[in-house]
């Protein structure tokens, strides 16, 4: 029994030998393993062709097509297509200022010049060795604020004059000092109505007074703005007025187209 545990024993310990011994490698003058190489293709076999449409890639040397071909320097634009915009370096420019009506606030004032003419209730006022009437002037000028953009509460003076020879050393004029409300009904056209005093005289050149007499007036004016500015006006103006007076028991009237400028 002991001889046979004895060989057992050796077969067992070269088995385990055999198993965890690393891979013997190749000796000096030997050809190494080589490994193992994958099977040729199958008769008949061939790479896949190319997509359709595709043709083989073009030679280095690869030239322009055949026939007389001239490259274009400028090609057309297909029609109905205009030039392309031109791109500018800078930022456009800003848009012009915008121009409306007059903005009216605060303070205002202005003044204008007309041309009409005279009258009194006891007939007309006539210049004395002249063949033609002579018409009458008139300057007024008014200062005040607005109540609003559409009303205007004045301090409203205006005069009036005629000249009664034909020298001219004669002159009477009309004078109207008042309160004055002017109204915008439309964003140009106005109204303008006022009362206060009013004088009468009548001068000559060396100074002479003739006549000078105080009474009531009241005074109406209708305009149309022709320019409108931010902050100026130019108008074209009708005025109408009349002066009372007791003393004399007369009433002379004045009426006058001219031109007048404001500023707000």
């Amino acid at each position: 029994m002991t001889n046979l545990r004895v060989p057992i024993t050796a077969a067992a310990a070269a088995l385990l030998c055999a198993i965890w011994a690393p891979p013997a490698s190749a000796q000096p003058g030997q050809t190494p393993a080589q490994p193992e190489q994958q099977p040729p293709p199958p008769e008949g076999y061939a790479p896949p062709p190319p997509p359709d449409g595709y043709g083989p890639p073009p030679d280095d040397d690869y030239g322009p097509p055949d026939g007389d071909y001239e490259p274009q320097e400028d090609y057309p634009p297909p029609d109905g297509y205009g030039p392309p915009p031109r791109r500018s370096r800078h930022y456009p420019p800003p848009p012009p200022p915008v121009y409306g009506p007059a903005v009216r606030r605060g303070l205002t004032l202005g003044a204008g010049f007309g041309i009409g003419n005279m009258s009194a209730s006891s007939g007309p006022i006539e210049c004395f060795d002249c063949d033609y009437d002579t018409g009458a002037f008139g300057f007024d000028f008014h200062i005040g604020g607005m109540l609003s953009p559409h009303m205007a509460l004045l301090f409203e003076l205006w005069v009036t004059g005629k000249t009664l020879d034909y020298a001219g050393t004669e002159l009477m004029t009309q004078s109207f000092a008042m309160v004055a409300a002017q109204y915008w009904v439309t964003p140009r056209l106005w109204l303008k109505g006022g009362l206060g005093a009013a004088q009468l005289r009548v001068t000559w050149d060396d100074g002479f007074v003739e006549t000078a007499e105080d009474g009531f007036g009241v005074m109406g004016a209708v305009g149309y703005e022709l320019f409108a500015g931010q902050q100026l006006a130019i108008d074209l103006q009708l005025r109408f007025g009349t002066g009372s007076y007791d003393t004399i028991d007369e009433q002379i009237s004045a009426g006058t187209l001219g031109v007048g400028m404001n500023w707000y």
